[in-house]
């Protein structure tokens, strides 16, 4: 088991997806925009990889930009891990799509994974990463984060920090819980990587 993954950023579309080496493969975190496989694979092959390469999916929460490209993976064998909080968001994302008339695979429900995020440090331990789901509801209630053992923390669109509103307790109450369990560096899905200031 390694200490700290490698970490791949493949940008497009103004959205940044994230991948971490692995036991056998690649983690995906985050999975673009619905239509967009070939960019996807691109990105990712000019990083020196392949969507061969990847073997597990989390997204941090299910917007068209998180989650366009799930069930494209799902259908190519990649295990998508879903956690109870963002369960009911699916077929909302979905809607929205097909009211856009966007090209689209949807998610066979079938072939998801579900995991409770009290486990997931446990089923991130079997595939070689050390960290755990945090449940970071500032973006919305099934909005989650990776936070590696290591301090690299994957917060989807979660507000910065320093742009939190006043009245915004749940942005926060999600801040201090990224902070109380040892976040450093920030990877976010629109923006370049930052380090927590203390």
């Amino acid at each position: 088991m390694e200490e700290r993954p490698s970490i791949i950023k493949v940008r497009y579309k103004s959205t940044n997806c994230y991948f971490l080496t692995a036991c056998g493969g690649l983690l995906a975190f985050d999975a673009g925009w619905p239509g967009t496989y070939r960019a996807y694979k691109d990105g990712l092959r000019e990083q020196g990889w392949s969507v061969k390469d990847i073997r597990w999916l989390i997204v941090s929460h299910f917007h068209l930009d998180h989650a366009g490209l799930a069930g494209v993976l799902v259908e190519n064998g990649v295990e998508f891990v879903i956690f109870p909080v963002q369960l009911g968001a699916i077929a909302e994302m979905e809607s929205l799509i097909a009211r856009k008339g966007m090209p689209y695979q949807a998610i066979d429900r079938e072939k998801i994974r579900r995991v409770e995020i009290a486990d997931s440090r446990a089923w991130l331990a079997r595939i070689g990463i050390l960290g755990e789901v945090l449940h970071t509801k500032g973006h919305g209630e099934h909005s989650v984060s990776l936070l590696l053992d290591s301090g690299e923390a994957f917060v989807g669109d979660l507000t910065p920090e320093s742009m939190v509103a006043e009245d915004d307790a749940l942005s926060k109450a999600s801040w201090a819980l990224l902070r109380g369990k040892g976040a450093r560096v920030i990877y976010p899905a629109h923006a370049q990587e930052f380090v927590l200031l203390f």
